[in-house]
């Protein structure tokens, strides 16, 4: 397997396959948490908010982060597969926990295709309640749904079949990483309010916020599972930055430009949401007073339509922005595969290396 086309079609089916054997853990742990809830709790609304969480864990999208965890793990040695899988629970369930708070941040009405936690929250307390704010109430409920989530996660991870020296490490590097990406998210919120946001701070937004998050942090986490040393985890850092880079600009661009029913979400949302993205970052740079001017009037725009939304991808278009944006991500992922195949350890196996050369294609050709 030599090419980049057969390393990113490997790709597509190990995640794919991944992705189906992830799907079967998720529900049976919830089927079992659900059975221990009602046996302790014994009421609708933690039944409920247990619900929402396995709801939005369930829609899974293409579970990324599990996959980096159990096929980095793999590359490195790792034998134990039931155990791995069992961490990849972990992280997709700590994935699960970051949405919904985020969906939540955004104003989100909908993910992948289904309510957010905190609207299902809110729909819950309407049923069920006459008193009360029942926006607050799903508020309130859908944070403590992502709460759990955050500590069924840890749980998982403390349980694991594996020396206690590498669970606290595997422990303490998750947080560090967790921590970059609240500090990423800090700047991603505060960008909306900002005017003038230069380049480099959406960039620092892609590091802290995507690539430390999606690639470095479920990668590390295989890695140190398998005994990975200091030197494979500066390596592995060296390629997930710039993938990780490169994933999120294609997540935005797909955010305006992709197809609906392939990414679950409204082309309208991003841009109601006023996230500063490169696409929209470069656009305001390199706009005449014009075209600025309407990109102004529709980031944070609420009441955007779609026809607001062709006139702004037309900008996108013309200003390069949208041409600007694929060449960057290009590069990060030309980055990214450089620093594997210029260091890579002898002892990592084919199958794992192979998996993240031809992920990193593919995340930037995906559609969804």
């Amino acid at each position: 397997m030599h090419s980049a086309d057969s390393k990113t079609n490997y790709a597509k089916q190990q995640l794919k396959q991944f992705k189906e054997e992830i799907d079967t853990q998720v529900d049976q742990y919830f089927a079992h948490e659900t059975k221990r809830v009602q046996q302790i709790y014994s009421n609708k609304d933690s039944l409920a908010t247990l619900e929402a969480l396995a709801s939005v864990t369930a829609r899974g999208g293409k579970r990324l982060r599990g996959s980096f965890v159990y096929y980095t793990y793999q590359m490195l040695g790792g034998k134990d597969l039931a155990e791995a899988m069992k961490a990849a629970l972990a992280i997709e369930m700590i994935h699960a926990y970051l949405l919904i708070e985020d969906d939540f941040m955004d104003l989100s009405d909908t993910r992948r295709g289904g309510p957010t936690g905190h609207k299902m929250m809110e729909k819950f307390h309407r049923e069920n309640y006459r008193k009360g704010d029942p926006v607050h109430a799903g508020n309130s409920l859908g944070v403590l749904a992502s709460l759990m989530g955050s500590h069924l996660a840890m749980e998982i991870v403390s349980q694991l079949n594996a020396e206690p020296e590498t669970i606290l490490k595997m422990m303490l590097n998750l947080n560090q990483r967790l921590n970059t990406t609240v500090h990423g998210q800090i700047n991603d919120v505060v960008n909306e309010y900002k005017d003038g946001v230069t380049e480099e701070e959406v960039f620092n937004v892609l590091h802290w916020k995507t690539a430390a998050y999606t690639y470095e942090n479920p990668i590390h986490f295989g890695a140190i599972m398998a005994g990975a040393t200091d030197e494979d985890l500066e390596l592995l850092t060296g390629y997930s930055i710039p993938a990780g880079i490169a994933f999120q600009i294609q997540d935005d661009i797909l955010g305006v430009f992709g197809e609906e029913k392939a990414t679950g979400k409204s082309n309208l949302d991003d841009l109601k949401e006023g996230k500063i993205t490169l696409l929209v970052q470069f656009a305001l740079e390199h706009a005449d007073p014009q075209q600025r001017a309407i990109i102004k009037k529709t980031i944070g725009n609420r009441e955007l339509t779609v026809t607001d939304l062709e006139v702004v991808r037309d900008i996108f278009r013309v200003t390069g922005s949208l041409e600007y944006s694929k060449q960057k991500a290009l590069e990060f992922v030309q980055e990214a595969k450089k620093c594997l195949l210029s260091s890579r350890p002898s002892n990592w196996s084919d199958d794992g290396f192979n998996y993240l050369l031809g992920i990193a294609d593919y995340m930037i050709e995906r559609n969804l």
